[in-house]
C-alpha cells in the first residue's frame, strides 16, 4: 500500500477548550496552553518559533473565537474544520490523542477548511477603528460648517 504524501511538514491542530488548548505539530507530541490571553500569546509566539503557518480547529462552542482572533492577528493561516472529519476509530478518546491526530491529517492536506462568517470577534474587533473614523468625519463636518458660517 502506498503512504500518503505528507503536504505540509509544520501544519499543527488544536484542540480548543474551555480550560486548555492542546497543540500538536503534524501530529507531534502535543504541547498544553491555557486560555487566557498571555497564554494565547504564548501559544501564538510557539507556534511562529516553530515555523507553522497552518493551524487547524475544531469549533468549540466559542471558545475557539479569541484563539482565532490571535492567530489571524498573527498572518498565520487558522482553518476552522467540522467535528466529523477529526472523528478517530472508536476507543479511548482523549484531547492529547485528537489534537495528534487532527495534526496528522491536517498535514496530509485531508481536512477541508469550513466557512467561518464575519463573526462576533471580527465586527467588534472593527468597532473601535469604526468609531475612530465616524468622530473624525463628525469633526472635520463641524469645522468646515463653523469656518462657512
Amino acid at each position: 500500500m502506498k503512504e500518503l504524501p505528507v503536504l505540509d511538514s509544520r501544519a499543527a491542530f488544536c484542540d480548543v477548550g474551555s480550560e486548555h488548548m492542546h497543540v500538536s505539530i503534524a501530529g507531534g507530541q502535543p504541547k498544553v496552553f491555557g486560555t487566557f490571553t498571555n497564554q494565547l500569546h504564548e501559544l501564538r509566539d510557539w507556534l511562529l518559533g516553530e515555523a507553522v503557518h497552518s493551524i487547524a480547529m475544531e469549533a468549540t462552542g466559542v471558545y475557539w473565537l479569541p484563539l482565532y482572533g490571535v492567530l489571524e492577528a498573527a498572518g498565520l493561516e487558522v482553518v476552522m474544520v467540522n467535528g466529523r472529519q477529526t472523528r478517530n476509530l472508536p476507543g479511548r478518546k482523549t484531547d492529547m490523542k485528537d489534537c495528534q491526530w487532527g495534526a496528522t491529517l491536517h498535514a496530509h492536506g485531508l481536512l477541508k477548511p469550513g466557512f467561518v462568517p464575519l463573526s462576533a470577534y471580527s465586527k467588534a474587533s472593527g468597532l473601535p477603528a469604526l468609531a475612530d473614523r465616524s468622530h473624525q468625519f463628525c469633526c472635520q463636518q463641524c469645522t468646515t460648517h463653523a469656518k462657512g458660517a
